[in-house]
Order: structure tokens, then C-alpha cells, then sequence
């Protein structure tokens, strides 16, 4: 743990904020890859993730709250339906997409 600086202070107290969410909760700057970072220090090992900004501000407690053990299950069933709409926009593209080949194709007489 040599690489993380424990962040006590920063400009909008995001570091403090961030344990009305859990007490437990610190973050950390890791120097090796000039990254913060959420740990748990209840838990081992104590990260929980990457903070995915190079800055701390309110973005970290929105998604820090979202984040908690205690939605996974409500955040799994989110990307499943986010990944099957996908799926369906996709396979639709698709299906136009080969349709407007075959169109195209008619039209030019191919296959004739």
C-alpha cells in the first residue's frame, strides 16, 4: 500500500462526505497510477473500485451510493435489460441492413 495516499482533505470535501454513505469508507490516491480509488476498510481486501474520474466531486456520492453491495442485484437486472434492448437495437440494424442489401440487389437485377 505504499503507492495509496489516504485523501483527507479535497475541494469539496468529497473525501468526508463520502462516509455519510459508510463509515467505513476512505479514499485513497494511488500513485502508481494516478487513480482514486473506494475502499472498505471493514473489508479485506479493502478496495472496492477505481473511482472512474480524475476528479473528486459530487459524481463520486451519486455513484457511490449506486454502487453499494446493497444494489447489486437491482444493478445486475439494469445491465441485463440495458444489454438485451441493445441486443434487440442491434439485431433490428441488422435485419435492415440485410434488407436494404437485398433491395438493393432486386433492383440491379443481381441474381438473375
Amino acid at each position: 500500500m505504499q503507492k495509496l495516499v489516504a485523501v483527507y482533505n479535497d475541494l469539496f470535501d468529497v473525501s468526508s462526505r463520502i462516509k455519510s454513505i459508510d463509515d467505513d469508507y476512505q479514499i485513497y490516491f494511488n500513485r502508481g497510477n494516478c487513480r482514486y480509488e473506494l475502499h472498505n476498510l471493514r473489508c479485506k481486501p479493502t478496495k472496492q473500485a477505481d473511482i472512474p474520474w480524475k476528479t473528486l466531486d459530487c459524481r463520486v456520492l451519486s455513484w457511490a451510493r449506486k454502487t453499494r453491495v446493497e444494489n447489486l442485484e437491482r444493478l445486475v437486472k439494469e445491465m441485463n435489460e440495458h444489454n438485451q434492448r441493445l441486443e434487440r437495437e442491434n439485431g433490428y440494424a441488422q435485419l435492415q441492413r440485410a434488407q436494404s442489401i437485398i433491395e438493393n440487389q432486386v433492383r440491379r437485377g443481381v441474381g438473375r
